[in-house]
């Protein structure tokens, strides 16, 4: 009995670290560094909001990043970036200019959870909630051509919100 209580809880801690969402205030170990690596351009003063969640079951949380300096936005929206962590620097598992909210999905696609993200812009007439499956080794850079797919009123956590205008 208190093997299977022990087991219990930690499926249940487990579960509730599964997903951080939005967390402008803390920022991943070395994710600042990489970023500026990654973009020269970015500097020490970047703005970008992050979240966090495990996409492929693994227990270690992915990092979502959605830069909001304005050289990384358009009409489209902003540069989402969903990072993998690795040792000491990550891998990127996406590059997309996109639009909030941000959703995670209950499907999954080659044993990663599916993505949703916000497609209007850029030449998109009537907006609407594109689904981003993995491919086996990403997802999709562009939430506005195939393999992305229009969801019907997605369901999902949602990650990260977009903002109200001030």
């Amino acid at each position: 009995m208190r093997r299977l209580c022990l087991t219990l809880m930690a499926a249940v801690c487990f579960s509730s670290n599964a997903v951080r969402a939005d967390r402008p205030d803390v920022e991943p170990v070395g994710l600042n560094r990489y970023l500026r690596t990654l973009y020269p351009d970015l500097g020490d003063k970047a703005k970008y909001r992050t979240a966090e969640a495990d996409l492929n079951g693994d227990g270690i949380r992915e990092i979502f990043v959605y830069v909001t300096d304005p050289q990384f936005c358009g009409t489209s929206g902003c540069t989402l970036l969903v990072l993998q962590r690795r040792q000491r620097t990550y891998r990127k598992l996406i590059r997309a200019n996109a639009r909030l909210p941000l959703r995670l999905l209950s499907t999954r696609t080659h044993g990663w959870r599916d993505l949703a993200v916000r497609a209007a812009g850029g030449g998109v007439m009537a907006g609407y909630d594109a689904a981003l499956r993995f491919d086996g080794r990403r997802y999709p850079q562009n939430p506005t051509v195939p393999p992305a797919a229009p969801l019907k009123g997605p369901r999902g956590v949602i990650l990260m919100r977009d903002e109200p205008r001030r």
